[in-house]
């Protein structure tokens, strides 16, 4: 394997791993629930990534990934949960988490494929998180204060949210869909493989570039404390 390819491999377990570090930096001023809850999802995903590109390198890895999907869902909607206000808003959160554990009991019993990637599943989380970002979008634009949006720290892992799930929306649409075909067709070729991997190194990007937007916000918000008067 090229270095080029090594580092796409790794950018999953290396962005989770960042994301790590940096909020447990930022759990030192903002101590509360669901930073710590962020932490331990990161945490989680950065193991399974280890697992999913690393040791099952050249293995069936799909069940990690649909595993990290189900976890994404239920730790985004805890974290969505807590920042909206609205009754509704809530109550929609509480549906979306329902609807996608009821979704992955369901495919395992009804449409369980080990070897087809859960494109279903992911677009369904995916579209879940944005409609949950917009809601805190709007309640935040409803509800102006004297604080800066750039100096919120709920404002900035939202955005990245926002750009990392709506940018991969296509990559999780259609990678199920191409890795199906290819397997039908009667030989796996080496530009089928390249077509697949180059397809989920733009996700890859997508979440390293979403990662470096949460720890650059998070250094921008330490420094903005240390010196109030600068601006």
């Amino acid at each position: 394997m090229n270095f080029i390819k090594y580092v796409f491999f790794n950018i999953e377990p290396s962005s989770f791993l960042l994301l790590v570090l940096f909020l447990i930096y930022h759990a030192r001023s903002e101590k509360s629930v669901r930073v710590k809850i962020l932490i331990g999802y990161y945490f989680l995903g950065c193991l399974l990534m280890i697992k999913a590109n690393l040791l099952h390198r050249g293995e069936n890895n799909i069940d990690d990934y649909r595993l990290m999907s189900l976890l994404t869902s239920l730790v985004m909607s805890f974290y969505f949960y807590t920042r909206l206000k609205g009754k509704w808003h809530r109550l929609t959160v509480v549906f979306f988490v329902a609807l996608n554990v009821c979704y992955y009991i369901g495919y395992y019993f009804l449409d369980y494929n080990p070897n087809a990637f859960d494109s279903l599943g992911y677009v369904l989380t995916s579209f879940c998180i944005v409609v949950m970002v917009f809601f805190f979008m709007y309640q935040t634009l409803k509800n102006v204060t004297d604080e800066p949006l750039s100096h919120n720290f709920d404002f900035w892992f939202v955005a990245a949210q926002l750009l990392y799930h709506s940018g991969s929306f296509i990559v999780f649409l259609t990678y199920g869909y191409l890795t199906k075909k290819i397997q039908e067709a009667d030989h796996y070729t080496d530009s089928n493989r390249y077509l697949l991997m180059n397809l989920w190194n733009g996700h890859n990007i997508l979440l390293l570039i979403s990662s470096l937007m949460i720890c650059s916000a998070i250094l921008w918000i330490t420094w903005r404390k240390k010196h109030p008067r600068i601006f």
